[in-house]
């Protein structure tokens, strides 16, 4: 087993031989829908997405890092297909108006956060709270805007999201206010959607592998080292754990934290499995995805 040091602490690592694989581009199928949207500025950010807000967030927030990612591949995919340059650009410089409205920047860390105070299994996130998914799913959105406009205003948040996700805490830390990453008992690098205080970690696995699978994307608009190191961490967490959210003729576990709760996305967790068999190539993902087929023959994707 290799080990990477990543903020002076030794993390396991394996070096995948990385595939070129499409993951967050927009489905061509779908880009009819929006080729009637035009953006104006003048109507404001949030009243003029391709893709409006999630109705809860609507009540909670103007702002989910997953819809942005969203926006931003529909976007992108349009000019692909032969709109304005100048109409993307004020869209994309509105959204990074926006992350920065949804960022705590600390030292050279840049944390997206949720401003709103939440309750998860008995445990309460203060606003505002940090989440790796949603570094993540920024990350993706600022490469794809760099990738195909070249927009230094995203890679240069994007280099501090990266910074964020690269300053893991030792499991039994004492909890820091803004923290994203974990190294646990066992060596292994978490991206944590859910960052708990304390020695209990959520380890939530859509959270952790998404976020892999975002730095992956970072990678390969960028060619960022440092972004293929830590999604090579993070995916080799998952080659050496999924089992633990294995639930035998079940529906798998959604975290590792206290007691089993179902996932509410069995079709996604085996999906993942099969995009990290087709990113690196290795048998482990494919014999995951098999294992949690096995379990869950009614949530297998076509």
């Amino acid at each position: 087993m290799s080990k990477l040091n990543i903020n002076y602490i030794p993390v396991n690592y394996k070096n995948y031989d990385f595939n070129r694989y499409p993951v967050y581009q927009q489905d061509p199928r779908r880009i009819g829908l929006y080729e009637n949207w035009k953006y104006d500025r003048e109507k404001g950010i949030s009243e003029n997405l391709i893709l409006p807000w999630p109705e809860k967030y609507e009540r909670r927030q103007p702002f989910n890092a997953h819809r942005v990612m969203q926006n931003v591949a529909a976007a992108s995919a349009l000019l692909k297909k032969g709109r304005e340059e100048d109409e993307i650009v004020a869209f994309f410089e509105d959204i990074i108006s926006l992350i920065d409205d949804f960022s705590e920047v600390v030292g050279d860390c840049r944390f997206i956060v949720n401003r709103f105070a939440y309750q998860w299994r008995g445990r309460r996130f203060p606003n505002p709270w940090p989440s790796a998914l949603c570094n993540g799913h920024v990350l993706a959105a600022l490469a794809m805007m760099y990738e195909s406009i070249g927009l230094e205003a995203a890679k240069d948040r994007a280099e501090q999201l990266l910074n964020a996700l690269a300053m893991p805490v030792l499991w039994d830390a004492e909890a820091y206010h803004f923290w994203v990453s974990v190294v646990d008992q066992d060596g292994y690098l978490w991206f944590e959607e859910r960052p708990l205080g304390g020695h209990e970690k959520a380890h939530v696995l859509n959270g952790h592998i998404g976020t892999s699978v975002c730095l992956y994307c970072y990678w390969q608009a960028t060619g960022s080292e440092r972004a293929r190191e830590l999604a090579s961490c993070g995916m080799y967490t998952v080659e050496n754990n999924a089992d633990k959210f294995r639930v035998p003729n079940s529906v798998n576990r959604y975290d590792l934290y206290r007691d089993y709760i179902a996932d509410y996305g069995p079709r996604r967790t085996i999906q993942q499995q099969r995009a990290l068999f087709s990113i690196t190539g290795d048998a482990a993902f494919k014999e995951h995805e098999i294992m949690f087929s096995q379990d869950m023959p009614s949530h297998i994707p076509d």
